[in-house]
């Protein structure tokens, strides 16, 4: 049975890819949750534009329109901090995504070397067999033929 030299360092390797998979989900959840929190955000700046003009429409006191112009102020400072949140979230993100790929591609390089040499080592056992069958063979076909 063929015993590949590197089996120590192809685990090591496909430890390395899992761990980086699992980074990339924790990052990808991640990623998600801040979508969704500036989706709250938008949503919540939009609503509170629409009862704003809607207000202006009927009619509305100086203060109650400086109350909504102040709240949709703050809404759009954090609108903002969320979407650079996202965005670097967003980077570490494809960041995690490229070092599993280069991961994968070590991982991969070291594999296609151990099915390269195990299929070596099986067509050598093969031809090591062959040469003995055929010499088994001449054996006994010289046998047959001799005097």
């Amino acid at each position: 049975m063929y015993k590949f030299p590197l089996e120590p360092v192809l685990n090591h390797r496909k430890f390395i890819e899992e761990n980086h998979q699992k980074q990339l989900a924790l990052s990808e959840r991640s990623l998600a949750d801040e979508k969704t929190r500036l989706f709250a955000i938008k949503n919540a700046r939009k609503k509170l534009l629409g009862e704003l003009q809607q207000k202006q429409e009927k009619g509305i006191t100086v203060s109650e329109a400086l109350l909504y112009v102040g709240f949709i102020d703050h809404l759009s400072k954090d609108l903002e901090n969320q979407e650079k949140r996202t965005s670097e979230v967003k980077i570490k993100c494809d960041q995690k995504r490229a070092d599993l790929i280069d991961a994968m591609k070590k991982r991969k390089a070291l594999k296609k070397l151990k099915d390269k040499r195990s299929n070596t080592y099986r067509q050598g056992l093969m031809k090591i067999e062959q040469d003995f069958t055929n010499e088994v063979a001449i054996d006994k076909f010289n046998r047959k033929n001799a005097p």
